[in-house]
């Protein structure tokens, strides 16, 4: 398995353990439990940004790659937090009936 492959994994990994954990660590607000994928969200944007501004190939896909590996974190956190938020609940709901 290609190196790049294992570190996006390992993002993703992360992102969604961090959303689970905030969202075990503070269960009455569900704002917290968005705050990685909003981190990873912003930060990918401003590599996005530096993309744009960089001016040799290797700081370009350099900043690709960390785009790509942010924008993963982010969606990985996001999906987390709307199964804690809507899906877990409605099993719950349908396991007790």
């Amino acid at each position: 398995m290609p190196i790049d492959v294992i570190i996006i994994l390992v993002v993703v990994v992360f992102f969604a353990f961090t959303t689970w954990f905030l969202g075990r660590f503070f269960e009455n607000y569900k704002f917290f439990r968005l705050i990685p994928s909003f981190a990873a969200l912003i930060a990918a944007f401003y590599s996005i940004y530096l993309t744009d501004t960089s001016m040799e190939d290797s700081e370009y896909l350099t900043q690709v790659f960390i785009t790509v590996i942010l924008l993963a974190g982010a969606l990985s956190g996001a999906i987390t937090a709307i199964v804690i938020d809507r899906l877990i609940p409605l099993i719950i709901k349908i396991s007790r009936k």
